[in-house]
Formats: C-alpha cells, structure tokens, sequence
C-alpha cells in the first residue's frame, strides 16, 4: 500500500508541533536544572560552613594537644619534685631519728651517771652518819 502524501502545509504543522513540544519539555528541564543549581548552591555553602568548622576544629584539636602535652611535662616535673621531696624527707626522719637516739642515749648516760653520783653520796651519807 502506498503512503498518502502529504502537503507541505501538514508536514510544517507536524514539525512545529514537535518543536512546541520539545520547548516545553526543554523549558521543563530549565527549571529542574534551575532548581538543582539553587540546591547545588545551598549544598556548596552548606559544604563551606562545615569545611569552616572543621578548619576550627582542627586548630582547636592541635591548640588542645599542646597544651596537653604542655600539662603531661608539667605533671612529669611535678612528680619528680614530689620524689625527690619525698627523698628529701626520708632523709630529714632519719636525721631526726639519729638526733632523737643520740638525745635519748645521752640522757640515758646523764641519768645513769646522776644516779651512780647519788648512790655514792648516799655511801658517803651513810659513812658520815655512823660516825
């Protein structure tokens, strides 16, 4: 079967009709593509306050560990005054320990030799009373 022709004046409208068609559609996509853009847009600044706060973040973590390992040296000094206070104190009892013994030894002799003195004062007492 053979095809019926068409005029020109048709095969015009049909061409127009599709080229009306395919703007709408094109105009369509415009406005999505639009749309994207604005959300692409808001995503990027969204991007750029977090990338912000991670730069912060980041100075703040680096500020943060220096300082604790400012704080952990200080800590390490710390601990070896207190040791060696500690030794420093061991040192000053046992001085002190010393002292006492030697206080209480010579007491002692003190004590043992006023006694001994008294005993012969009591001799020569008892002597001078016989007599």
């Amino acid at each position: 079967m053979a095809k019926p022709k068409t005029s020109l004046g048709d095969r015009v409208e049909r061409l127009e009709e599709g080229q009306r068609e395919t703007n709408r559609h094109l105009s369509h996509i415009d406005a999505t593509l639009e749309k994207s853009d604005a959300r692409f847009e808001r995503i990027d600044a969204r991007f750029g306050r977090i990338e912000a706060t991670l730069e912060t973040s980041s100075k703040l973590f680096v500020l943060m560990h220096e300082r604790l390992e400012n704080l952990e040296e200080g800590q390490r000094q710390l601990v070896e005054g207190q040791r060696q206070l500690v030794e420093g104190q061991k040192l000053v009892v046992d001085r002190l320990d010393r002292l006492v013994d030697v206080t209480i030894r010579d007491r002692t002799q003190w004590t043992e030799r006023i006694m001994k003195i008294e005993n012969r004062l009591d001799v020569v007492e008892h002597r001078l009373d016989e007599r």
